[in-house]
């Protein structure tokens, strides 16, 4: 039980964001198990949260989903390479979401464009020859939830910092990426 009120204590911590969360859900759709994600939602409410916590490397962001895609376009101020345009095309592989474990199996396109000065884009070209930034920032920040291989990645949920343990019995299947909806199935 203690768990739970773990979970409830943290998600009151995005309050603001969790509330346009919901507000942009639909409960005919939540009724039949789907939950329906909004890139709008993720990209426009859940910015200030996801900024600040960034630590002034991510300097904006716009999530969307269509085509079975979802792309990313993030604006980074990266400390020895100087500001960046990153641009991602990630196609879901897996997302296993069960009591076998929680994780993210994806294939992804980079592209990568420095605004900087011209040492500044000199570093970002020899920094490529090592492989996608992504894979180069996995290494450096050394988190234990991110696999870069190639193009490919491996996001281990189960090695994020949660302040509480998941419900065992809560099982999530991706189901599709269409429209700037990002569907869910949610079974307890």
């Amino acid at each position: 039980m203690k768990d739970y009120f773990a979970i409830a204590a943290s998600l009151l911590e995005y309050k603001k964001e969790l509330s346009a969360l919901l507000l942009s859900l639909d409960s005919e759709e939540v009724r039949k198990g789907k939950l329906v994600l909004d890139d709008q939602v993720l990209s426009d409410d859940f910015r200030t949260a996801v900024l600040s916590r960034s630590k002034g490397l991510l300097e904006d962001y716009q999530i969307r989903f269509h085509n079975g895609r979802i792309y990313v376009r993030a604006e980074v101020m990266a400390r020895q390479l100087g500001p960046l345009t990153l641009e991602y095309d990630i196609n879901v592989q897996e997302f296993r979401f069960d009591p076998s474990g929680h994780k993210i199996f994806a294939d992804f396109r980079e592209t990568a464009v420095s605004n900087g000065n011209m040492a500044q884009k000199m570093a970002v070209k020899a920094a490529l020859l090592n492989g996608p930034l992504l894979k180069t920032a996995a290494q450096f920040l050394k988190k234990p939830f991110l696999h870069v291989d190639g193009n490919h990645l491996l996001a281990d949920l189960d090695k994020l910092p949660l302040p509480a343990a998941l419900p065992e019995t809560l099982e999530i299947r991706y189901l599709s990426c269409i429209d700037g909806k990002l569907t869910l199935s949610i079974q307890l």
